[in-house]
């Protein structure tokens, strides 16, 4: 029974990497993430705007990817209580586009605070491999 359900997670998983149009791949900073052509990866990061802070993307991992429109903010459930100072995910999706390494890079800070250096940084290494 177990080789049977580890088979059918094999299939699972194989089949979403295979459609470019399955959910996007969930980008994580410990490892590379690896995409094929035409694959969908997503960005989340927490931030506070009440703050001030803003996450920014400074490098966007073109050529290799493209920046999808995606919404700016996904609002905590305390943030919809009216409470200040609540956490919001802010989110951003690229496509693969073409074999390579990349990188993308968020900074976190103020806007007008240009001058300092950023309060936090999230990097991302990507790997776009060729079909095969």
């Amino acid at each position: 029974m177990t080789v049977f359900r580890t088979s059918l997670l094999t299939v699972a998983l194989l089949a979403a990497c295979a459609s470019p149009r399955g959910r996007p791949v969930q980008a994580g900073q410990d490892a590379p993430t690896e995409l094929r052509p035409g694959q969908e990866m997503e960005i989340a990061l927490q931030g506070n705007a009440s703050t001030g802070y803003q996450w920014e993307l400074v490098a966007d991992g073109a050529p290799q990817l493209s920046v999808l429109p995606s919404p700016a903010t996904k609002e905590s459930p305390e943030a919809k209580t009216g409470r200040v100072g609540t956490s919001s995910t802010y989110y951003w999706h690229f496509r693969a586009e073409r074999p390579g390494e990349t990188t993308v890079r968020l900074v976190y800070r103020r806007a007008w605070e240009g001058d300092q250096p950023p309060a936090d940084e999230a990097s991302y290494a990507v790997i776009v491999r060729a079909d095969e």
